[in-house]
């Protein structure tokens, strides 16, 4: 494992500097994962740095690669993998671009919430749009018959969400000290989703929208 993360580290090197290819690397990658069950044990210490992410959730069963491609300006592309393991058998899932354009998103965290006995999984994603422009979102992620899915459990007012994005200026919150910034946030002894309010400007306010587990999904509370 040590010698072929060793491998990843200097072909990862070549797509920041623009002389590599981004599409062999994420190959390669996704190769190496789907044909080696205990890669989603091994920590990849020398790979992660500050434009590749890798989280992983509590239970160990459930994680996400992202990195910077190399390929944006001051919107900064990302690709993705998915990994997880079921009964010993660890499945693979690269992200496929949703539209010409997508800038994909780098993960920074994963909470677990367990509801009627199963683990659903809240991953912290991040977009660069531009030096001002950014989003943080929350996607929820469930294993059903080996397969992974997203999972409607953020109940609004009028509906069901799988997944909830919040726009801002980066500026805003510039001074914040900890990288990756943690605007969502999850309390796991309240079971309470922490969503940051976000003014007509894009400013980060220190008002939170309140989202508590009501036994069978992240209902929403209110304002505080």
């Amino acid at each position: 494992m040590s010698t072929q993360e060793n491998k990843f580290v200097k072909q990862f090197s070549t797509l920041s500097n623009g002389s590599g290819d981004s599409e062999k690397f994420e190959k390669d990658f996704t190769n190496f994962l789907s044909s080696n069950a205990n890669s989603i044990d091994f920590s990849f210490n020398k790979l992660k740095n500050n434009s590749f992410y890798i989280t992983t959730s509590t239970d160990g069963n459930f994680r996400h690669y992202s990195w910077d491609n190399g390929q944006g300006g001051s919107m900064r592309f990302f690709n993705e993998i998915y990994q997880w393991r079921v009964g010993g058998k660890v499945f693979v899932k690269q992200v496929q671009d949703s539209e010409e354009g997508d800038s994909g998103e780098f993960s920074s965290k994963i909470y677990t919430i367990n509801i009627q006995n199963k683990d659903y999984y809240l991953v912290i994603t991040n977009s660069i749009f531009s030096n001002r422009d950014a989003r943080q979102s929350v996607i929820a992620f469930v294993i059903n018959n080996n397969q992974l899915v997203q999972a409607p459990i953020f109940k609004t007012k009028t509906k069901l969400l799988s997944r909830i994005d919040v726009d801002f200026d980066f500026f805003s919150v510039v001074d914040r000290p900890e990288r990756p910034l943690e605007l969502i946030t999850f309390n796991g002894k309240a079971d309470m989703l922490l969503i940051p309010v976000v003014n007509k400007d894009g400013k980060v306010t220190n008002r939170s929208i309140q989202y508590v587990f009501n036994g069978t999904s992240l209902e929403f509370k209110g304002v505080k």
